[in-house]
């Protein structure tokens, strides 16, 4: 028997229509994945491919035009805190640590701030990340980045949206 995915994309699209009379935009046509537990997948492709706008749909910031996402084996509708989605740029918070950064999704969630650190520091010393003890003092001031809070506790995927390289051409 085959073990259910941990996340699969079935024929998903996503169009975006035009104001006016101007043909609508296809950002993604018919896109299916099948990510089991513990699998690292790299999704690779130029700049406007859609690959940013896969990520966003899977991590519920979009809407699909067509398709289903699944969690678990379970269709999901409600992604948002159970898909992490960390951008190209950082998006943290400066005059927060490393640990309470972290933390977040779990606050958000109602945790209180004691567990929720307690968890993300169980998580840091798990995956060996950032040594816990100094999470706590350590500011997302200068540049940590996220790659820090890639191990973000209350996410059951995580996607890490990254260039391949600076100089990778845009789209015009």
């Amino acid at each position: 028997m085959t073990p259910t995915p941990k996340l699969r994309v079935e024929h998903v699209s996503k169009r975006y229509d035009q104001r006016g009379d101007g043909d609508p935009v296809i950002a993604l046509s018919d896109v299916t994945i099948s990510v089991g537990e513990g699998e690292f997948v790299s999704i690779v492709g130029p700049s406007g491919c859609g690959k940013s706008t896969l990520f966003n749909i899977v991590a519920g910031l979009e809407d699909a035009s067509s398709g289903m996402i699944e969690l678990s084996g379970q269709p999901s509708d409600q992604r948002l805190g159970a898909v992490g989605l960390m951008p190209q740029r950082d998006l943290l918070m400066p005059w927060k640590s490393v640990l309470d950064n972290a933390a977040v999704g779990l606050r958000i969630a109602g945790e209180s701030k004691r567990k929720s650190r307690e968890v993300v520091r169980g998580y840091l010393d798990e995956f060996g990340s950032l040594d816990s003890k100094s999470a706590g003092r350590l500011s997302c001031q200068g540049g940590c980045g996220n790659a820090r809070l890639c191990c973000a506790p209350s996410w059951e995927v995580r996607i890490c949206s990254c260039s391949t390289s600076r100089s990778e051409p845009s789209t015009p």
